[in-house]
């Protein structure tokens, strides 16, 4: 394993924290609205 590649584990583990921080976040402003289910649909839509 190359240090690149544990670079590239360590980024994706804090861009996928980050991107949790945001679904919770948004969640908490429109979850009354749209329902979590949907909301994940459209993040995991973004993340393709």
């Amino acid at each position: 394993m190359k240090l690149s590649d544990t670079t590239n584990i360590n980024l994706s583990k804090e861009v996928k924290a980050e991107l949790e921080n945001r679904k919770k976040s948004l969640g908490k402003r429109i979850g009354r609205v749209v329902s979590y289910d949907d909301l994940l649909r459209v993040m995991i839509g973004w993340s393709i």
